[in-house]
Protein backbone atom coordinates (compact mmCIF):
# COMPACT_ATOMS: atom_id res chain seq x y z
CA UNK A 1 0.00 0.00 0.00
CA UNK A 2 2.78 2.42 0.94
CA UNK A 3 4.68 1.72 -2.28
CA UNK A 4 1.51 2.15 -4.36
CA UNK A 5 0.67 5.43 -2.67
CA UNK A 6 4.22 6.68 -3.24
CA UNK A 7 3.93 5.78 -6.92
CA UNK A 8 0.62 7.62 -7.27
CA UNK A 9 2.12 10.68 -5.58
CA UNK A 10 5.08 10.54 -7.98
CA UNK A 11 2.77 10.34 -10.99
CA UNK A 12 0.75 13.34 -9.84
CA UNK A 13 3.98 15.26 -9.25
CA UNK A 14 5.15 14.40 -12.77
CA UNK A 15 1.86 15.67 -14.20
CA UNK A 16 2.28 18.97 -12.39
CA UNK A 17 5.89 19.25 -13.57
CA UNK A 18 4.72 18.73 -17.13
CA UNK A 19 2.10 21.46 -16.71
CA UNK A 20 4.76 23.80 -15.37
CA UNK A 21 6.69 23.57 -18.63
CA UNK A 22 3.85 25.25 -20.50
CA UNK A 23 3.29 28.97 -19.94
CA UNK A 24 -0.22 30.39 -20.05
CA UNK A 25 -1.15 31.26 -23.62
CA UNK A 26 -2.88 34.58 -23.19
CA UNK A 27 -5.44 35.82 -25.68
CA UNK A 28 -5.35 39.56 -26.26
CA UNK A 29 -8.51 40.13 -28.32
CA UNK A 30 -11.50 40.33 -25.94
CA UNK A 31 -14.09 39.59 -28.64
CA UNK A 32 -12.28 36.49 -29.85
CA UNK A 33 -11.69 35.31 -26.28
CA UNK A 34 -15.37 35.65 -25.39
CA UNK A 35 -16.36 33.81 -28.58
CA UNK A 36 -13.94 31.01 -27.68
CA UNK A 37 -15.30 30.84 -24.13
CA UNK A 38 -18.85 30.57 -25.46
CA UNK A 39 -17.87 27.93 -28.00
CA UNK A 40 -15.94 25.77 -25.54
CA UNK A 41 -18.05 26.54 -22.45
CA UNK A 42 -15.07 27.70 -20.43
CA UNK A 43 -14.95 30.70 -18.07
CA UNK A 44 -12.46 33.49 -18.69
CA UNK A 45 -9.59 34.57 -16.46
CA UNK A 46 -9.03 38.24 -17.30
CA UNK A 47 -5.72 39.87 -16.36
CA UNK A 48 -5.39 43.65 -16.67
CA UNK A 49 -1.97 45.26 -17.08
CA UNK A 50 -1.11 48.97 -17.20
CA UNK A 51 1.81 50.35 -19.15
CA UNK A 52 5.25 49.17 -18.04
CA UNK A 53 6.02 52.45 -16.25
CA UNK A 54 2.98 52.00 -14.00
CA UNK A 55 3.94 48.52 -12.79
CA UNK A 56 5.73 47.72 -9.57
CA UNK A 57 8.85 45.74 -10.50
CA UNK A 58 8.84 43.56 -7.39
CA UNK A 59 5.14 42.82 -7.77
CA UNK A 60 5.59 42.04 -11.44
CA UNK A 61 8.26 39.47 -10.60
CA UNK A 62 5.90 37.90 -8.08
CA UNK A 63 3.18 37.73 -10.72
CA UNK A 64 5.47 36.04 -13.21
CA UNK A 65 6.48 33.43 -10.65
CA UNK A 66 2.88 32.82 -9.56
CA UNK A 67 1.67 32.43 -13.15
CA UNK A 68 4.26 29.69 -13.72
CA UNK A 69 3.50 27.85 -10.51
CA UNK A 70 2.28 24.29 -11.26
CA UNK A 71 -0.74 24.70 -8.97
CA UNK A 72 -1.83 27.77 -10.91
CA UNK A 73 -1.18 26.22 -14.32
CA UNK A 74 -3.10 23.10 -13.33
CA UNK A 75 -6.20 25.17 -12.52
CA UNK A 76 -5.73 27.71 -15.34
CA UNK A 77 -6.23 24.99 -17.95
CA UNK A 78 -9.96 25.22 -17.15
CA UNK A 79 -10.13 28.85 -18.29
CA UNK A 80 -9.77 30.95 -21.42
CA UNK A 81 -6.94 33.32 -20.41
CA UNK A 82 -7.39 36.91 -21.59
CA UNK A 83 -4.82 39.65 -20.99
CA UNK A 84 -6.03 43.23 -21.42
CA UNK A 85 -4.14 46.48 -21.69
CA UNK A 86 -5.60 49.09 -19.35
CA UNK A 87 -5.17 51.85 -21.92
CA UNK A 88 -6.04 49.92 -25.08
CA UNK A 89 -9.10 48.14 -23.64
CA UNK A 90 -10.37 50.88 -21.33
CA UNK A 91 -13.86 50.80 -22.90
CA UNK A 92 -14.48 47.12 -22.13
CA UNK A 93 -12.86 46.73 -18.71
CA UNK A 94 -16.19 47.09 -16.89
CA UNK A 95 -17.62 44.20 -18.90
CA UNK A 96 -15.09 41.94 -17.19
CA UNK A 97 -15.57 43.32 -13.68
CA UNK A 98 -12.67 45.78 -13.71
CA UNK A 99 -12.43 49.49 -12.96
CA UNK A 100 -10.69 51.77 -15.45
CA UNK A 101 -7.91 52.14 -12.85
CA UNK A 102 -7.32 48.38 -12.66
CA UNK A 103 -3.65 47.61 -12.14
CA UNK A 104 -2.35 44.03 -12.40
CA UNK A 105 -5.68 42.64 -11.20
CA UNK A 106 -7.59 39.57 -12.33
CA UNK A 107 -11.26 38.66 -12.71
CA UNK A 108 -13.07 35.43 -13.48
CA UNK A 109 -16.08 35.63 -15.79
CA UNK A 110 -18.60 33.19 -17.29
CA UNK A 111 -18.96 33.09 -21.10
CA UNK A 112 -22.21 35.08 -20.78
CA UNK A 113 -20.63 37.84 -18.68
CA UNK A 114 -21.41 36.88 -15.07
CA UNK A 115 -18.57 37.86 -12.74
CA UNK A 116 -17.49 34.84 -10.68
CA UNK A 117 -14.93 36.74 -8.62
CA UNK A 118 -11.98 39.12 -8.66
CA UNK A 119 -8.47 39.10 -7.21
CA UNK A 120 -6.31 42.11 -6.43
CA UNK A 121 -2.70 42.53 -7.48
CA UNK A 122 -1.29 41.19 -4.20
CA UNK A 123 -3.44 38.08 -4.43
CA UNK A 124 -2.38 37.42 -8.03
CA UNK A 125 1.23 37.57 -6.87
CA UNK A 126 0.72 34.75 -4.37
CA UNK A 127 0.55 31.37 -6.10
CA UNK A 128 -1.45 29.72 -3.31
CA UNK A 129 -4.14 32.42 -3.25
CA UNK A 130 -4.33 32.56 -7.06
CA UNK A 131 -4.65 28.78 -7.36
CA UNK A 132 -7.35 28.76 -4.69
CA UNK A 133 -9.28 31.56 -6.41
CA UNK A 134 -9.08 29.73 -9.74
CA UNK A 135 -10.35 26.56 -8.07
CA UNK A 136 -13.26 28.32 -6.37
CA UNK A 137 -14.20 30.31 -9.48
CA UNK A 138 -14.22 27.24 -11.68
CA UNK A 139 -16.27 25.33 -9.10
CA UNK A 140 -18.81 28.18 -9.07
CA UNK A 141 -18.95 28.17 -12.87
CA UNK A 142 -19.29 24.40 -12.98
CA UNK A 143 -22.15 24.49 -10.46
CA UNK A 144 -23.99 27.12 -12.54
CA UNK A 145 -23.49 25.12 -15.72
CA UNK A 146 -24.67 21.94 -14.01
CA UNK A 147 -27.93 23.50 -12.83
CA UNK A 148 -28.63 25.25 -16.12
CA UNK A 149 -27.46 22.90 -18.88
CA UNK A 150 -26.42 19.53 -17.47
CA UNK A 151 -28.87 18.39 -14.82
CA UNK A 152 -32.14 19.06 -16.74
CA UNK A 153 -31.50 16.47 -19.50
CA UNK A 154 -29.92 13.98 -17.09
CA UNK A 155 -33.02 13.84 -14.88
CA UNK A 156 -35.53 14.17 -17.71
CA UNK A 157 -37.15 10.75 -18.10
CA UNK A 158 -37.90 11.20 -21.80
CA UNK A 159 -34.65 12.96 -22.74
CA UNK A 160 -33.49 12.20 -26.26
CA UNK A 161 -30.14 10.45 -26.81
CA UNK A 162 -28.65 13.64 -28.25
CA UNK A 163 -29.59 15.62 -25.14
CA UNK A 164 -28.09 12.99 -22.84
CA UNK A 165 -24.90 12.76 -24.87
CA UNK A 166 -24.39 16.52 -24.84
CA UNK A 167 -24.87 16.64 -21.06
CA UNK A 168 -22.54 13.68 -20.48
CA UNK A 169 -19.86 15.17 -22.73
CA UNK A 170 -19.92 18.31 -20.58
CA UNK A 171 -19.56 16.16 -17.46
CA UNK A 172 -16.49 14.50 -18.99
CA UNK A 173 -14.90 17.62 -20.48
CA UNK A 174 -15.39 19.82 -17.41
CA UNK A 175 -15.30 17.09 -14.73
CA UNK A 176 -18.63 18.22 -13.31
CA UNK A 177 -18.59 16.30 -10.03
CA UNK A 178 -22.00 17.68 -9.07
CA UNK A 179 -23.50 15.42 -11.75
CA UNK A 180 -22.17 12.20 -10.19
CA UNK A 181 -25.47 10.98 -8.61
CA UNK A 182 -27.41 11.78 -11.78
CA UNK A 183 -24.91 9.88 -13.93
CA UNK A 184 -25.05 6.84 -11.64
CA UNK A 185 -28.86 6.96 -11.68
CA UNK A 186 -28.85 6.79 -15.49
CA UNK A 187 -27.55 3.22 -15.26
CA UNK A 188 -30.94 2.18 -13.85
CA UNK A 189 -32.77 3.25 -17.00
CA UNK A 190 -33.77 0.71 -19.60
CA UNK A 191 -33.12 0.77 -23.35
CA UNK A 192 -30.48 3.48 -23.39
CA UNK A 193 -28.59 3.91 -26.64
CA UNK A 194 -25.17 2.21 -26.66
CA UNK A 195 -23.46 5.54 -27.34
CA UNK A 196 -25.14 7.00 -24.24
CA UNK A 197 -24.12 4.04 -22.08
CA UNK A 198 -20.51 4.40 -23.21
CA UNK A 199 -20.52 8.06 -22.19
CA UNK A 200 -21.97 7.14 -18.78
CA UNK A 201 -18.99 4.88 -18.11
CA UNK A 202 -16.60 7.51 -19.50
CA UNK A 203 -18.10 10.06 -17.10
CA UNK A 204 -17.79 7.79 -14.06
CA UNK A 205 -14.15 7.05 -14.89
CA UNK A 206 -13.38 10.74 -15.46
CA UNK A 207 -14.97 11.81 -12.18
CA UNK A 208 -13.34 8.98 -10.17
CA UNK A 209 -15.22 10.01 -7.03
CA UNK A 210 -15.69 7.43 -4.26
CA UNK A 211 -19.26 6.67 -5.33
CA UNK A 212 -18.33 6.51 -9.03
CA UNK A 213 -15.45 4.09 -8.39
CA UNK A 214 -17.60 2.03 -6.02
CA UNK A 215 -20.29 1.73 -8.71
CA UNK A 216 -17.77 0.64 -11.33
CA UNK A 217 -16.33 -1.94 -8.91
CA UNK A 218 -19.81 -3.26 -8.16
CA UNK A 219 -20.73 -3.60 -11.83
CA UNK A 220 -17.35 -5.09 -12.72
CA UNK A 221 -17.82 -7.74 -10.01
CA UNK A 222 -21.14 -8.60 -11.67
CA UNK A 223 -19.31 -9.27 -14.90
CA UNK A 224 -20.22 -6.13 -16.83
CA UNK A 225 -17.32 -5.70 -19.24
CA UNK A 226 -17.85 -1.98 -19.85
CA UNK A 227 -17.47 -1.31 -16.12
CA UNK A 228 -14.24 -3.32 -16.01
CA UNK A 229 -12.86 -1.35 -18.96
CA UNK A 230 -13.90 1.93 -17.33
CA UNK A 231 -11.94 1.08 -14.17
CA UNK A 232 -8.74 1.22 -16.21
CA UNK A 233 -9.68 4.74 -17.39
CA UNK A 234 -10.03 6.16 -13.88
CA UNK A 235 -7.65 8.74 -12.48
CA UNK A 236 -4.70 8.06 -10.17
CA UNK A 237 -6.95 9.04 -7.27
CA UNK A 238 -9.46 6.44 -8.48
CA UNK A 239 -6.69 3.85 -8.60
CA UNK A 240 -5.87 4.54 -4.97
CA UNK A 241 -9.52 3.90 -4.09
CA UNK A 242 -9.29 0.49 -5.77
CA UNK A 243 -6.27 -0.67 -3.77
CA UNK A 244 -8.32 -2.14 -0.87
CA UNK A 245 -9.87 -4.55 -3.40
CA UNK A 246 -6.46 -6.18 -3.95
CA UNK A 247 -6.55 -8.56 -1.00
CA UNK A 248 -3.85 -11.20 -1.01
CA UNK A 249 -5.91 -13.58 1.16
CA UNK A 250 -9.14 -13.27 -0.88
CA UNK A 251 -10.62 -16.57 -2.18
CA UNK A 252 -10.03 -15.24 -5.71
CA UNK A 253 -7.60 -12.44 -6.41
CA UNK A 254 -9.33 -9.46 -8.09
CA UNK A 255 -7.27 -9.56 -11.25
CA UNK A 256 -9.37 -7.04 -13.26
CA UNK A 257 -8.73 -4.42 -10.56
CA UNK A 258 -5.03 -5.33 -10.54
CA UNK A 259 -4.96 -4.77 -14.31
CA UNK A 260 -6.74 -1.42 -13.94
CA UNK A 261 -4.43 -0.12 -11.20
CA UNK A 262 -1.24 -1.18 -12.96
CA UNK A 263 -2.40 0.37 -16.23
CA UNK A 264 -3.32 3.68 -14.58
CA UNK A 265 0.03 3.77 -12.78
CA UNK A 266 1.87 2.73 -15.96
CA UNK A 267 3.44 -0.32 -14.28
CA UNK A 268 4.95 -2.38 -17.08
CA UNK A 269 6.22 -5.44 -15.17
CA UNK A 270 2.90 -7.07 -14.32
CA UNK A 271 2.06 -10.64 -13.37
CA UNK A 272 -0.19 -12.98 -15.33
CA UNK A 273 -3.44 -14.06 -13.69
CA UNK A 274 -2.18 -17.60 -13.18
CA UNK A 275 0.60 -16.23 -10.97
CA UNK A 276 -1.97 -15.21 -8.33
CA UNK A 277 -3.66 -18.60 -8.48
CA UNK A 278 -0.55 -20.29 -7.05
CA UNK A 279 1.35 -17.53 -5.30
CA UNK A 280 1.85 -17.77 -1.55
CA UNK A 281 0.18 -15.22 0.69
Amino acid sequence: MVRSFALLTTLLGAALALAQADAIRWRTDPHQAVAEAQRTLRPLMVYVLPSTKDRDNDLEREHRAALRDPRVLWQARNFIPLRLSRSQHREVLHEFGHRISANMEMSFVTPDGVILGTLGANGVGQAASLAQKLTLSFAAFRAKLYEKDVRPPLVKRDAKPGELKQALRLVVELRIVEAEPDVIALLERKRLAKSVVKLIYDALATLSTPDAVAKLLELSARGIEQATKALADCTAVGAEMMLPELKADAPKFNYPVYQAVTRICDIRSTKAERYFEKAKL
